[in-house]
């Protein structure tokens, strides 16, 4: 098992935001700023999740702790250890907190033996790393178990969760109580939203920070529509040519598996996300669906390294998939094959009661996966 490892990471100037903001706003700014100086002032914060890339909160880390560290405060990022047992349990956490079975599998004595075994010896390492005076923020249900030790040691405590649903379920419930023994005991508690939030928790320790966006993230940055067309030609999902800026990059290009590639004129919708169904990629479909005349749809699926064909059939704009067990060459949730790039890249259209016509649809699905992502 992998030790705690500590990420780099840069020093970012919380001003470069000045020209984005109002006069009032960039007081506001500068007040936050000077008064988590204040009470910061000769702690470190040390801010623990499972990866430092792939999902969001691996992101969200990657962007504001760089401006944190601008801002004067002595700011780490640890990443734990873990066993291919330990994050299949946590992600089970994860799908019940979203209100999902997951792999189906339950959260007893056994998978409690493998979580606190895991992070009880992260716990140690991190022990020789933090003082009784630092501030350590723990994200999500990887890291929970860790706030029992800490808290032994005097340490502040703060633990993070960025998932949930506003109308629980059994299963809901479930892993609130796995996780409840370990997160009871956090100095502070943070949510997305307020109804998050679950019964038995201490209100005057309950805080509320929403979803951040940093504007000068590259998916942010504007393109131009010569640069748009030069990555999605890069990535091979158009025919495009050689038209664009020849700075387009791309690591991980898609294959597409459909008689020829639209060319970049074609009106694409396209999403990018983890292979998931929290991600509602049919609701993606519907939404799109709306603009367009009545059709069936027939897409076809393809997954990275090494490249194959999974066909999944989508037939209207409100039904499920169809085709994706055995011989669809579609992976099972957790398989090792959803480390890699997919792409719902290829469609055919056809008006209900005609022939199938094959022509590329205005609904393109790139997405990518990582098995320890949380978001």
């Amino acid at each position: 098992m992998a030790p705690l490892g500590e990420v780099d990471f840069a020093s970012l100037d919380p001003h470069r935001f000045d020209d984005l903001l109002s006069p009032e706003e960039r007081d506001l700014l500068d007040t936050a700023v000077a008064g988590g100086a204040r009470r910061i002032c000769g702690r470190r914060v040390w801010h623990v999740n499972s990866t430092a890339r792939g999902g969001g909160v691996a992101e969200m880390l990657q962007t504001l702790l760089p401006y944190a560290r601008g801002a004067g405060l002595d700011v780490r990022w640890l990443t734990i250890g873990g066993d291919d047992d330990f994050f299949r349990v946590t992600k089970r956490i994860h799908n019940n907190l979203h209100g999902g079975a997951g792999d189906g599998g339950d959260l007893g004595d056994e998978e409690r033996r493998v979580y606190e075994a895991v992070l009880g010896r992260d716990a140690i390492e991190l022990s020789i790393r933090v003082e009784p005076d630092d501030v350590v923020v723990l994200e999500d249900p990887q890291t929970a178990g860790l706030i029992p030790a800490l808290r032994m040691r005097g340490v502040t405590a703060v633990w993070r969760c960025h998932v949930g649903v506003d109308a629980p379920n059994d299963l809901v419930h479930r892993a609130r109580r796995f996780l409840h023994p370990y997160v009871d005991g956090a100095n502070a508690l943070v949510f997305s939203r307020r109804s998050y939030a679950w019964e038995g928790l201490d209100d005057g320790r309950l805080h509320v920070i929403p979803p951040c966006i940093d504007p000068f993230s590259t998916k942010n940055a504007p393109m131009s529509k010569g640069m748009a067309a030069a990555v999605l030609a890069a990535a091979g999902l158009v025919d495009g040519g050689q038209g664009g800026p020849a700075s387009a990059c791309v690591a991980h290009p898609a294959r597409v598996l459909e008689a020829a590639r639209p060319h970049t004129a074609t009106p694409l919708v396209l999403q990018v996300s983890r292979w998931d169904r929290l991600k509602d990629p049919l609701g993606v479909l519907e939404g799109s669906s709306g603009t367009s005349p009545p059709t069936r749809t027939r897409t076809s699926c393809s997954r990275g390294r090494p490249w194959t064909a999974s066909p999944t059939i989508l037939r209207g704009s409100r039904s499920s998939p169809r085709s994706a067990s055995a011989g669809s060459g579609l992976p099972h949730r957790g398989a090792s094959a959803f480390t890699s790039h997919r792409c719902r890249c290829a469609t055919r259209t056809r008006t209900p009661g005609s022939s199938t016509h094959c022509r590329p649809a205005p609904t393109w699905w790139c997405r990518r996966a990582s098995p320890r992502a949380s978001g």
